[in-house]
């Protein structure tokens, strides 16, 4: 059982409020980039606080993803689109509803791809195709292929850390579906007691993690197709209702101590790092607001809170406020995440 006690070294302060409910965010060197569900785009820089609207679109953004400094971000209608040198551009729409996931990475022949999910039960690979001479840059999509095999809306997905392996889980589903993306084919991992995979991260190439319907938490190889590790998370929510909002890998490829987030409708935040083939509890935290997505910048964690869930509103709080919150040390004015 993972520790229940709250963390008191560590509190989540304020950087700034927001107008409406955060869905994603992303990062460049020096900036957070964070899409709501009103369909407005915005760009903070951390160290000043200062705000700056990229875009309003007419529908939620659900997804976002920054490579080779562009941003790409997906919508509630299924459409892909860039935010590139000051200007909009659409890229796709194979998507017909709301994009849950969307993965950038290089192939093994070092060009760029991309790979997109959604609640249309649709996974989509991409050739991303970048016109650096052009003035103004120009970036297209080149559609490569489809993996099949979801049967219902996918509600999360993940790309693993050396990009062989892409992780999804559908609506009121047991099956957890492991793609291994050159090969098309897939592998199946059904969890036990008829629980529903909810959502699911890599955290690193060989292990992911997948939480329930039940709050339980397991991990899986794909050596194997019974879990190595289950963690019930009921003790760390203290709420038996509580429903879980945020689920999320918060350190980079090929980190040396992988770290995870995992949000609940009570306020509940819980990090927790992989160390020696086991996850262990690293801090938890308790604030108002429901926990929708969260981001490891600059060594700084910063938690994006809202008064409604990121993508419906079974979730809502009236009384919590639109938030983006950093993580800093009881004893000191300064961010950070450590032990």
């Amino acid at each position: 059982m993972l520790h229940q006690e709250e963390d008191g070294n560590v509190l989540l302060q304020c950087l700034t409020s927001l107008r409406s409910p955060p869905t994603s965010v992303a990062s460049s060197t020096s900036q957070l980039f964070i899409g709501h569900k009103s369909g407005e785009l915005l760009s903070i820089a951390p160290d000043t606080a200062t705000k700056k609207v990229l875009t309003r679109e007419k529908v939620s953004i659900t997804s976002l993803a920054y490579t080779h400094e562009i941003l790409l971000f997906g919508t509630k209608k299924g459409h892909i689109k860039a935010h590139i040198d000051g200007r909009n551009v659409r890229l796709g729409n194979r998507h017909s509803a709301s994009i849950v996931a969307m993965v950038p990475y290089e192939n093994e022949n070092g060009e760029l791809e991309l790979i997109t999910a959604g609640t249309d039960k649709k996974i989509l690979v991409w050739k991303l195709v970048v016109n650096a001479t052009a003035t103004p840059r120009t970036v297209s999509l080149i559609f490569i292929k489809a993996l099949y095999g979801a049967t219902s809306p996918i509600v999360s997905a993940d790309l693993s850390d050396d990009n062989a392996l892409f992780a999804c889980t559908c609506e009121l589903s047991s099956i957890l579906r492991v793609f291994k993306v050159d090969r098309d084919t897939q592998l199946l991992f059904t969890l036990p007691n008829e629980e529903h995979a909810v959502q699911t991260i890599f955290l690193t190439s060989e292990v992911f993690a997948t939480i329930s319907n039940r709050n339980t938490l397991y991990l899986f190889s794909p050596e194997s197709t019974q879990p190595f590790q289950k963690l019930r998370a009921k003790g760390l929510v203290g709420d038996d209702q509580a429903v879980l909002t945020l689920f999320k890998r918060l350190t980079p490829p090929n980190e040396e101590v992988p770290k995870a987030v995992l949000g609940f409708s009570n306020g509940t935040t819980v990090i927790l790092e992989f160390v020696d083939h086991r996850l262990h509890l690293l801090h938890r935290i308790r604030q108002d607001s429901l926990p929708n997505t969260a981001i490891l910048h600059n060594s700084n964690f910063y938690l994006l809170a809202g008064k409604e869930e990121k993508h419906a509103r079974f979730i809502i709080n009236k009384k919590a406020k639109n938030t983006i919150r950093v993580m800093v040390p009881v004893s000191s004015d300064g961010p950070g995440l450590s032990a």
